[in-house]
């Protein structure tokens, strides 16, 4: 026949333990305007071509422990239309369109359901307050869950699994699916979300399987938060969390097995957060991809693991390009394992705050790159076994601090290699301070700076490269307190840059140990340049090449006794050039010099190249230690002084530097200088003066 029941404008209606088997009908049960129905404990089997079950404009609708074998697939088991509420518990459905139906409805319930074999959705809810699904299961179905204009969704301990399509997940203020299953062995996606308020995935396992391409979860137009916690993923050929226009992200304590981890495309990012994941990439891609055509602000990834399973197979492992501009960036604490570029950010219009800090990088390409960042930090990072460049700075602007980081083993493999890379920094406070290069290859630099003004190079340590220091191009810089050893070629490598100090650093063992070319109006004071290689007729303690002003004074050249092969050359002067200063300040301390005199000054000249002499040579070496102030914000050529002790020293750049007697070790207080409409931000304070350099 044409229905079993039809209920109209009933009350209180119970239908339980029925067995009820059809043959080519419309409908099993009708009902409409009825305040309530309970469907409990039965048994609907058979060919319907409409619902087994529907109930229309009544109240409230309850489904308990009933059981629905359809021959036919292209009805729905249960339907509920306009309707108060609706429950359902325990039920049993096979071989339907849909298994459970609720549309313009309020609060929907439904609790350990058993859905397989339907052609279409599983659980279809749309246009209802809320919807809440508590252990519900739907197996080989073509979609599992469709959700649309409903206010509050939770799902709660779902298995989903073995489906044809995706979970669809449209216009809802807030859901969240928790410890459930989700596996999609050949669908595009495993879940698809758009035009959602906030949307939480909680201690799931989510599976697109090995399908190319595929995404795990995909979100697009969302106006809330997007939430992965505790969440494990597997997208090997495709992607964990795929984001088209979703500004707000928290993804934490997830695992992700990927080809792309978080790919955010053509979004505004306004704040996201990505701790504590662990993001195991597949096929030579990106743990986090983030291309905004837009901005990018307020993005913390932290104490995150990023492996590739071989060495550079990865590609990326944080990868941010802001094509309009950027704010507050921050990269700490995470490990890289294998990946080329395990941290690359660039903002073509400028970005600001960008904080790379305390990261461990083994196996990369170009481990660290920070490009058109004001205010970059780059501090107590880890990388070793780079192949072209440890850290990679251009600012083009002001604020610029690479401090404290340990740079190890860039082979280059037979091209140039850097430890530290920092170009185009000027204004602001700048400083690369604090850092070891080791082993940056024979024709490698341990340290570069290129086309910058106004920063400061100073404690570092760098051994066995082709290049110890590299300085191209750059003016007002102050270099001191540097170690450098065993370089191939050149200690110090100073080439067209102009008012720039070198003092108080050592190198050790390098072919050449400071080399000048083209430089302008430079003062080298207080190093020490030290050589005891054996057979080795290319050795120079000093090579100066086309200078144009230039001042050595107070510097130690020491040659191993029996090995004294190293040499001091100078070509084509241009400007004037001074091995002394005044006495009673003198001149340089030479190992090889034979001669004598009073006060701790030699009464003959050294002589060096050409016609070049030192007037002044010191008797003995030169060990007293440096005191450097350094200024940021007064408009560039205000004088500014400091008094330390009874000496008063003034300047127009950025730096006051104090020379000490040898062998006085005492404290010292000091005091900064009024200068008008400015207030300094130290103003006085003491200084212990033990024999190391100090910066204040």
């Amino acid at each position: 026949g044409y229905t079993l029941m039809q209920i109209y404008y009933s009350s209180n209606i119970t239908i339980e333990n029925g067995n009820y088997t059809f043959s080519s009908s419309s409908y099993g049960v009708d009902a409409e305007y009825d305040t309530s129905m309970n469907v409990s404990n039965n048994n609907f089997s058979g060919y319907l071509t409409s619902e087994f079950v529907q109930f229309e404009y009544g109240g409230t609708f309850k489904a308990y422990n009933n059981v629905v074998l359809s021959t036919y697939r292209y009805n729905e088991a249960f339907y509920v239309y306009y309707a108060g509420s609706s429950i359902f518990v325990h039920n049993k459905v096979n071989y339907s369109d849909t298994a459970i139906y609720v549309e313009y409805s309020g609060p929907a319930l439904t609790m350990n359901n058993y859905v397989s074999n339907s052609s279409s959705d599983a659980f279809y809810i749309e246009y209802s307050t809320s919807f809440t699904s508590i252990n519900d299961t739907a197996l080989f179905v073509y979609d599992p869950l469709y959700v649309e204009y409903v206010g509050t969704v939770l799902v709660e301990n779902a298995n989903y699994s073995n489906f044809t399509t995706y979970l669809d997940l449209y216009y809802y203020n807030s859901m969240t699916i928790v410890n459930s299953h989700i596996v999609s062995e050949s669908s595009s996606y495993a879940i698809y979300t758009e035009e959602g308020g906030n949307f939480n995935l909680i201690s799931d396992y989510i599976s697109v399987g090995t399908t190319t391409n595929a995404k795990a979860v995909y979100t697009e137009y969302m106006s809330g938060w997007v939430n992965l916690a505790n969440d494990y993923v597997y997208a090997p050929n495709g992607y964990g969390l795929y984001v088209d226009y979703a500004p707000l992200l928290n993804i934490t304590n997830s695992h992700l097995n990927v080809t792309y981890g978080v790919y955010v495309d053509y979004t505004s990012t306004t704040a996201a957060t990505i701790t504590n994941n662990t993001f195991i990439i597949q096929n030579g891609e990106y743990a986090v991809y983030m291309y905004e055509d837009d901005i990018i602000d307020n993005v913390n990834f932290s104490n995150n693991t990023v492996v590739s399973p071989y060495y550079d197979q990865g590609y990326a492992g944080f990868y941010e390009y802001a094509y309009y501009s950027s704010t507050n960036i921050t990269v700490s604490y995470n490990h890289f394992l294998n990946n080329q570029y395990p941290i690359y950010l660039y903002s073509d219009y400028y970005g600001t705050n960008a904080k790379i800090q305390g990261n461990v990088i083994v196996n990369s390409t170009n481990a660290i790159e920070v490009e058109d960042y004001f205010n970059t930090s780059v501090t107590l990072n880890k990388v070793v076994n780079v192949t072209d460049e440890g850290i990679y700075v251009y600012t083009d602007g002001p604020g610029t601090i690479v401090s404290n980081n340990l740079v190890e083993n860039i082979p280059g493999f037979g091209g140039m290699s850097y430890g530290i890379d920092v170009e185009y920094v000027y204004g602001g406070t700048n400083a690369v301070m604090n850092n070891t290069v080791v082993n940056a290859g024979s024709s490698g630099y341990g340290i570069y700076i290129y086309y910058s003004f106004g920063m400061a190079v100073y404690s570092n340590i760098v051994t066995n490269s082709g290049y110890g220091f590299d300085l191209y191009e750059n003016n007002n810089i102050l270099v001191f307190g540097n170690t450098v050893s065993n370089e191939s070629s050149y200690g110090i490598y100073s080439y067209d840059n102009g008012n720039t100090s070198f003092y108080s650093n050592t190198v050790n063992n390098a072919n050449t140990s400071f080399y000048s070319y083209e430089d302008f109006g430079i003062v080298v004071f207080a190093n020490t340049f030290y050589d005891s290689q054996k057979n080795n007729s290319n050795l120079a303690f000093l090579y100066v090449n086309t200078y144009y002003y230039a001042t050595f004074y107070h510097n130690n050249f020491i040659n191993d006794t029996t090995n004294s092969t190293a040499g001091i050359y100078f070509e084509y002067p241009a400007g004037p050039l001074y091995m002394n200063m005044p006495l009673p300040v003198g001149g340089n301390y030479y190992s090889n010099y034979t001669g004598t005199g009073t006060n701790g000054i030699g009464s003959t000249p050294m002589n060096l190249s050409g016609s070049v002499q030192d007037l002044y040579p010191l008797l003995n070496k030169w060990t007293s230690p440096t005191v450097t102030f350094l200024e940021n914000g007064l408009p560039s050529g205000t004088l500014w002084s400091v008094m330390l002790g009874s000496n008063t020293q003034t300047a127009k750049g950025s730096s006051v530097v104090f020379q000490q007697t040898n062998g006085q070790y005492t404290t010292e207080s000091y005091s900064v200088s009024n200068v008008p409409g400015y207030v300094a931000s130290v103003t006085s304070g003491s200084l212990a003066l033990d024999g190391t350099s100090n910066v204040v």
